[in-house]
């Protein structure tokens, strides 16, 4: 299990990935993820504030290494924004995307 606390405006949000159930806690609440999902938050966890581009993944959460012109990961980032909200994980227009106001431990 991974602990990112997070942190929007004045309150803190506390977020444990945890792959093998592949599920997301956000403070009290627990919220199921498809495999890709869980990928793609815990890629994007991994880089704290960092953008991670569209590439790479798709590379990682569908083992795609070859260019290619999808929607695939943008139609997946927006379902995982519905479900742990749309602050936390930032785009860079054109690069990737990125999560937001992480601090570890």
């Amino acid at each position: 299990m991974t602990l990112y606390p997070a942190y929007e405006k004045s309150m803190q949000t506390c977020i444990r990935v945890n792959p093998e159930e592949q599920t997301v806690n956000i403070g009290k609440n627990t919220i199921d993820l498809t495999q890709q999902e869980c990928l793609l938050l815990l890629t994007l966890a991994k880089k704290p504030c960092a953008t991670v581009s569209r590439e790479e993944l798709l590379f990682i959460a569908w083992d795609c290494c070859y260019p290619i012109k999808t929607r695939t990961v943008d139609v997946h980032i927006a379902r995982l924004r519905k479900k742990i909200g749309r602050r936390l994980i930032k785009t860079e227009r054109g690069k990737g995307y990125s999560l937001q106001a992480i601090k570890l431990n």
